[in-house]
């Protein structure tokens, strides 16, 4: 596990809700220099959250109030307060052919489908290889990776992009409970 990934990869298997060990044998000035470039990809903070429900339309481009606010959360009900369904980006959005289907039909679900996907993959093909999955945040993620197949999960968000404390204090690993 010494030599899996460096910085570039990380973020990758970042993007696709996966987790990557940087080189622990690096010069310590090496492993700061990874972490500090995968810690630069910020996830971006939603300071004024639009919520639709999973019946709305996205009728235009209006409601990502021009590029400010890069996603629209859907929930339950569509309020603040219901269960998070998933979510819309706007670049995904632009794409779209038909702009008038529910969000439901072209959103993004708290599980990536690739990752699901990719586990199914993996241990049809390697079914001897032990896969970890995450990250895991709540019961039902937990339970969809296990019933894809993971071995393992990666339990924990670890720090936001704001968060430094395990930056400044040196502190801090991300949790693996096998199974």
């Amino acid at each position: 596990m010494d030599t899996v990934i460096e910085s570039h990869m990380a973020v990758s298997m970042a993007a696709l809700g996966d987790i990557g060990i940087l080189h622990s044998n690096a010069a310590s000035s090496d492993q700061a220099a990874m972490v500090r470039s995968v810690k630069g990809r910020h996830v971006p903070l939603l300071s004024a959250p639009v919520f639709m429900s999973r019946g709305d339309r996205i009728h235009n481009d209006d409601v990502f109030n021009h590029g400010a606010n890069p996603y629209i959360l859907v929930t339950e009900s569509g309020a603040p307060n219901s269960k998070l369904l998933g979510y819309m980006a706007s670049r995904d959005w632009v794409k779209l052919a038909d702009k008038e289907v529910k969000i439901y039909n072209y959103m993004l679900t708290g599980n990536s489908i690739y990752q699901i996907e990719m586990i199914k993959y993996i241990k049809k093909m390697y079914s001897d290889l032990d896969v970890v999955g995450g990250n895991v945040v709540t019961v039902s993620q937990a339970q969809n990776l296990i019933q894809a197949g993971v071995d393992g999960l990666r339990v924990g968000m670890g720090s936001g992009s704001i968060c430094t404390t395990q930056e400044v204090c040196a502190v801090g690993r991300g949790q693996i409970i096998s199974g």
